[in-house]
């Protein structure tokens, strides 16, 4: 049976950090937005690729860097402006975990900002990573982190398996006690110890590559029964989204591929006009008759191998549609908010 521990005080502060001349938050930012765009990039420059239209997809996805750019730019401008390259923080250190909150008054005129919202919206598609932008967060003492010590900086980053999840900043006074306070309450429950496994990142990026491989046969698929490619880009979407952000992204990928599916038997059946020849020995050809037939009877050796391939794509598709909803997958945005003790 575990013994009962004390309980201790929570320990409380206020710091007032550099933003703009900070290197822990320009890296920060500066992965963040790569990671952004890059996404962006293979989301948008590549559903024009596999079209074969590698021309618009080259510009888009130069479009996509200048944004990105641009952004990042606008982000550090948007320190110096709004934040006066400072910010207010308030951590407190306790039993269960540790919290920080924007205390600066300037922040609620940043908060009501049409721009800000705009910012949080997209930085929502790195799961959140957005920290410095949000008015309090906490971790967990439960969660599957561990500590990596700036003594220079006096600061202490909390990471999972592949990313920043806080960066505790103290005071020259306190940083001392507070590595004291924060290792013995991750020693006590075994926070670092179940930073374990391999990265949900990797894993990620390792689904991304399954879902494209499977949309590229899925693409021939819907260019032989003449399905509107817009499908396809869209199952794409959906599918990154499911890995990426949240789970319930699946239900509309299930319902987009359940359409496709549903068309497939009645494209074969629809009839169409042809001539049909037979071949032998004796003649170059003999004309059969000239009618409508159904589809499926005039496809080809190289159709029915599309059709194969579409159809092994769809249902590996749905087979990871079906293990996110049912919980035996998740999100890499869920995944941090698991190794955050939430």
């Amino acid at each position: 049976m575990r013994k009962s521990v004390p309980e201790s005080s929570p320990i409380s502060w206020e710091i007032s950090i550099h933003l703009v001349t900070n290197p822990l938050i320009l890296r920060h930012f500066a992965g963040l937005f790569g990671a952004v765009t890059g996404f962006f990039i293979f989301l948008l420059g590549g559903s024009f690729a596999v079209q074969g239209k590698w021309e618009i997809a080259g510009q888009i996805s130069l479009l996509v860097m200048v944004l990105g750019m641009g952004l990042y730019l606008f982000v550090l401008v948007v320190m110096v402006v709004f934040y006066g390259n400072r910010q207010a923080l308030r951590f407190t250190v306790s039993d269960e975990g540790v919290d920080y909150q924007t205390v600066d008054q300037r922040i609620e005129r940043w908060n009501q900002s049409w721009v800000r919202r705009v910012l949080r919206g997209l930085m929502m598609i790195c799961g959140g990573s957005l920290k410095i932008q949000q008015e309090a967060w906490q971790l967990y003492w439960r969660g599957a982190f561990h500590a990596v010590v700036h003594p220079a900086q006096h600061c202490i980053v909390l990471r999972n398996r592949w990313r920043t999840l806080m960066v505790v900043y103290c005071t020259p006074e306190n940083f001392t006690l507070i590595r004291t306070r924060i290792d013995a309450a991750m020693t006590l429950h075994r926070t670092a110890d179940r930073v374990i496994g391999k990265s949900p990142l990797l894993i990620a990026v390792w689904r991304t590559v399954t879902i494209v491989i499977a949309i590229l046969a899925v693409f021939g698929l819907t260019e032989l029964i003449e399905v509107n490619p817009l499908f396809p880009v869209l199952i794409l979407s959906f599918g990154l989204a499911m890995v990426w952000l949240v789970p319930l992204m699946a239900w509309p990928l299930l319902v987009l591929i359940m359409g496709i599916l549903g068309y497939i038997p009645i494209y074969l059946l629809q009839a169409t006009h042809a001539t049909l020849y037979e071949f032998s020995n004796l003649q170059a050809n003999s004309l059969i008759r000239h009618g409508a037939y159904p589809r499926w009877q005039l496809l080809d050796g190289q159709e029915i191998f599309w059709i194969a391939l579409g159809v092994a794509g769809i249902v590996y598709l749905i087979w990871l549609a079906v293990c996110f909803l049912r919980g035996r997958k998740i999100s890499l945005m869920l995944s941090n908010a698991e190794d955050s003790g939430w």
